[in-house]
């Protein structure tokens, strides 16, 4: 991995389940740990190791703003998220631009496979297009924490 020189990485895998915690499958929970934070760990550390100078983002979510019933564990790991981008940027020597995207509700399979209703927020959710473009355009000009939307940023100022 010598020649592994990442210029932008960007951590957006995860997944959540919705339900409420004491009757979850102990396995979703390992599992959304093991992705939302151990996997994303993991590739942050060894793209800090290998770059000289680029950009992470790391994909957090609202849900993180706000304790949130029958997301406990999802908005948990997202919060380990943002607190893990947070530190980083404060520790990082190197010229690695770190950032983080607390992500609205985006038209995408997510809520299905989390087996989440959609119904109140259908209205309102972004679209994954112009969140991938906003998103990066932010991450390139440096911007650490990024939410996109006017409605998701009051949501987040508001804690």
């Amino acid at each position: 991995m010598e020649k592994f020189k990442p210029k932008i990485v960007i951590n957006n895998a995860g997944f959540g389940q919705f339900g409420e915690f004491s009757k979850m499958d102990e396995e979703e929970i390992i599992g959304m740990i093991k992705v939302n934070i151990e996997a994303l760990t993991y590739i942050t550390r060894v793209a800090m190791e290998h770059m000289e100078k680029g950009y992470i983002l790391n994909i957090s979510s609202v849900a993180s703003c706000h304790p949130m019933k029958n997301l406990a564990v999802y908005s948990g790991t997202k919060a380990y998220v943002e607190h893990f981008t947070r530190s980083l940027q404060r520790e990082n020597t190197k010229n690695i631009r770190i950032s983080y995207l607390l992500l609205g509700p985006t038209r995408t399979a997510f809520f299905e496979k989390a087996n989440m209703p959609t119904k109140n927020i259908e209205k309102i959710m972004l679209s994954p297009e112009k969140v991938a473009k906003n998103a990066v355009e932010k991450l390139l000009r440096g911007k650490r924490r990024i939410v996109l939307g006017f409605l998701y940023k009051l949501y987040c100022f508001l804690r």
